[in-house]
């Protein structure tokens, strides 16, 4: 992420904020600091907070502070290639990222969702009066 991302979440109050200023910075070409200001405005976040911030040593200390917790949840990614995205279901990490085999191995967990039932439980389930 860049210091511009972590400043606007690191200044942002609401996850709703956050999940705006990154879906706004990702469908936006612009250069870093023109996407920054943009979705700050978008989400009213304090531009000038956020600019400062990334321009600065504030932007420096949470970009160690992010690489570092990284490291941390992720030691095996320090350096080489790895995949994207890091799928853990219960903390263990899954080699299978296509949908029908995380689905099975969530509902392995017994999780209550309706794509777990069997098809015929699913099928009375949606049959059953409201």
């Amino acid at each position: 992420m860049t210091k511009y991302v972590l400043c606007a979440f690191n200044s942002s109050q609401f996850a709703s904020q956050r999940v705006g200023f990154l879906v706004c910075w990702e469908q936006s070409n612009a250069t870093a600091a023109t996407r920054a200001e943009t979705c700050a405005v978008e989400q009213e976040l304090s531009w000038d907070s956020i600019s400062t911030c990334a321009t600065g040593s504030g932007g420096v200390a949470l970009a160690a502070e992010a690489a570092e917790q990284f490291l941390e949840r992720f030691p095996d990614h320090a350096t080489g290639m790895f995949g994207v995205p890091v799928v853990k279901i219960n903390d263990v990490l899954q080699i299978e990222t296509d949908f029908a085999p995380l689905l099975a191995t969530l509902c392995e967990t017994r999780i209550e969702a309706g794509a777990c039932l069997p098809p015929t439980s699913f099928l009375a389930q949606a049959r059953a009066p409201a």
